[in-house]
C-alpha cells in the first residue's frame, strides 16, 4: 500500500514540475524570440559615446 501512495505522488510531482517550470515568459532571457529586439539606426550606432 505504501509502495502505490509513493508512486502516485511521484507521478503526481513528475506531471506538476513541467507546467511550473514554463509558467512564466523568458523575454528576458530571449529577445529574439519574443520580438523585444531594441533597433537602432546607423546614425544612432556611429554616434554612440561620442562627446560633440
Amino acid at each position: 500500500m505504501e509502495q502505490k501512495r509513493r508512486f502516485a505522488a511521484s507521478l503526481l510531482l513528475a506531471t506538476a514540475l513541467p507546467l511550473c517550470a514554463h509558467s512564466f515568459p523568458f523575454a528576458e532571457e530571449n529577445p529574439i524570440a519574443y520580438g523585444k529586439v531594441k533597433i537602432q539606426s546607423w546614425k544612432a550606432q556611429r554616434d554612440f559615446n561620442i562627446v560633440k
